[in-house]
């Protein structure tokens, strides 16, 4: 059982190999009862297979662009392990070493300038002036609505924050401390308390989570980078080099 049927670049398939892969796909020897016409199929599909397994593992050899195309790809998956090791996944797990990194660099995470302001819907003109009066007398947002809002009748609705510019329209006109003017929309009428102007100020580590992880992984990865180029210093062969070019 161990001579060999058929050699296929210097290695030897024997009786033996034949008749494992016989005891594995006799099925595929068809519906005859012949054993000879049986074995015959078989060894065809046999011969055929192990030439395609052969000429598979040897697609490097044979041609060489194919062989660089493979050591492209399994560099480009190393370097994505490296990286979502060393720089993304690390940037996200390690929320300590974020928010050191906020802290030395809030100056890149800063608001713009605000308004601390709150946007008042009114049923009518009416309702309007009343809330007008109210918040001239400083009552609290909360004590407005309490005030005017009936059971099931809302007669008032307030947006209260602090508004960056092209956050709305009708603040973006005054943009300065106090009253606007009323304005009929879709028969409402509106108008804004601006209570002061906020300075730029530095976003929380809550307010700029996704740009400091962004942040942090660019920094993850100059850092690995400059690691990588202390301790496996690059040297050129200009010669060699200029031949290229």
């Amino acid at each position: 059982m161990n001579k060999p049927m058929f050699t296929m670049m210097d290695k030897a398939y024997t009786q033996k190999d034949f008749a494992q892969y016989m005891g594995k796909n006799y099925r595929a020897g068809g519906s005859s009862k012949d054993p000879q016409r049986i074995i015959n199929t078989l060894y065809k599909q046999y011969v055929d297979e192990m030439n395609i397994g052969m000429r598979e593992n040897n697609l490097e050899k044979e041609y060489p662009d194919f062989r660089f195309l493979i050591e492209e790809y399994r560099d480009g998956i190393l370097l994505f392990n490296l990286t979502d090791q060393n720089v993304w996944t690390k940037a996200i797990k390690d929320t300590s070493g974020a928010k050191e990194f906020h802290e030395r660099n809030k100056e890149k995470f800063m608001w713009e300038e605000r308004l601390d302001a709150s946007i008042y819907t009114c049923a009518n003109l009416k309702v309007a002036e009343k809330v007008r009066k109210m918040a001239s007398q400083n009552k609290t947002d909360k004590e407005i609505l309490a005030s005017l809002n009936k059971d099931t009748i809302i007669n008032v609705s307030v947006e209260s924050k602090l508004f960056l510019k092209e956050d709305n329209a009708m603040l973006d006109k005054i943009w300065t401390p106090g009253f606007t003017p009323l304005q009929d929309t879709k028969g409402k009428v509106l108008f804004a308390n601006i209570r002061k102007i906020v300075k730029p100020t530095p976003k929380s580590y809550a307010e700029a989570r996704g740009l400091i992880t962004s942040e942090y992984q660019s920094w993850l990865e100059k850092q690995w980078v400059d690691s990588l180029k202390k301790k496996y210093p690059v040297s050129i062969d200009k010669k060699v080099f200029d031949s290229i070019k």
